[in-house]
């Protein structure tokens, strides 16, 4: 807070979070860049986790849940509500006995969208704003943060 780079918005908690590491460890602040995105990472890694395994279930489900599809849509196409009915009935019943949620998925992506949109943008506007810490705090190939990359070439290594 002492710098006036906390906020209420997922970038603002990502620049506060860095500075709480700089200033509790004292670490240059490329070190401690690398740092907040390692303990961001983790912090979501649960959520990744979870949705890993959901997908890695849903693909196994895939060869029993397609011909239950099939049916689904020639229900929808002949109209037949009922029949349709049966068919999300199916499905609803094969995903709820594997323990599969579809909207979890959603649910995972709205963990994880904020956090990593907060570490581009918190990252972004922190270097952005010239603080003086952040210029002679870098490493031997990159003294200056808040400078940009001469070459061009950093944002794709």
């Amino acid at each position: 807070a002492a710098l006036g780079l906390a906020a209420w918005t997922p970038a603002g908690v990502y620049r506060w979070s860095l500075e709480l590491i700089a200033v509790g460890t004292g670490l240059p602040w490329f070190w401690v860049t690398i740092g907040g995105v390692v303990l961001w990472r983790v912090i979501v890694l649960p959520s990744s986790i979870s949705g890993q395994r959901r997908a890695a279930t849903l693909q196994m489900l895939q060869p029993k849940l397609k011909p239950i599809q099939d049916e689904i849509e020639g229900a929808k196409a002949r109209g037949d509500t009922l029949a349709l009915q049966i068919a999300a009935a199916k499905a609803r019943s094969l995903m709820s006995k594997h323990n599969v949620d579809p909207l979890m998925s959603f649910v995972q992506l709205l963990i994880q969208i904020p956090v990593m949109l907060g570490t581009f943008l918190g990252a972004r506007t922190l270097f952005d704003t010239s603080l003086e810490p952040l210029k002679h705090s870098g490493v031997s190939f990159m003294p200056d943060l808040t400078a940009t990359d001469p070459w061009g070439i950093l944002p794709i290594a």
